[in-house]
């Protein structure tokens, strides 16, 4: 799930069975003004239709300290 703000992409349906090295090649756009652009919040969780999915991390990523970094 990736969510910035109240905007959220949910791809639970897309998951890859069996899987230990996931690819991942999406593209998600979500709209911001900078500066005062929320924060981008990761979670990665597992598939499991019996027992519930479980959390395998999470990050959250300051898009105003990105965008007006210099390194960046």
């Amino acid at each position: 799930m990736l969510s910035v703000g109240k905007q959220e992409f949910n791809e639970r349906k897309n998951f890859q069975l069996n899987e230990s090295n996931p690819k991942f090649y999406k593209m998600f756009e979500f709209r911001g003004v900078f500066p005062g652009c929320n924060t981008l919040k990761i979670k990665m969780m597992d598939y499991d239709d019996f027992f519930g999915d479980n959390l395998i991390g999470e990050t959250e990523i300051d898009l105003e300290e990105r965008f007006f970094s210099v390194e960046w």
